[in-house]
């Protein structure tokens, strides 16, 4: 099964995880005490907000096309007295 990903979509990943390293890597450098790994709750946290907001602003959602109504061909009508 194939799944088609627009190219909106895609970058909005990519900058999500862009995102995410910048700030495992911030965390890592900027920690104070003994040298440790980055925060990496923070980096992903902070990578699917990006995303999340990227995704609402510019409205990366799958197109849905509207169904199309059926109307009915004679009207209806009152009866006759």
């Amino acid at each position: 099964m194939t799944i088609q990903i627009g190219s909106s979509s895609v970058l909005i990943i990519v900058l999500g995880c862009i995102v995410a390293v910048a700030v495992f890597k911030y965390t890592a450098s900027t920690h104070y005490g003994p040298v440790s790994r980055g925060d990496l709750v923070g980096a992903i946290g902070s990578g699917v907000a990006v995303a999340t907001l990227l995704a609402l602003l510019l409205n990366a959602s799958p197109e849905q096309t509207p169904l199309p109504v059926s109307r009915p061909d004679v009207a209806p009508t009152a009866p006759a007295r």
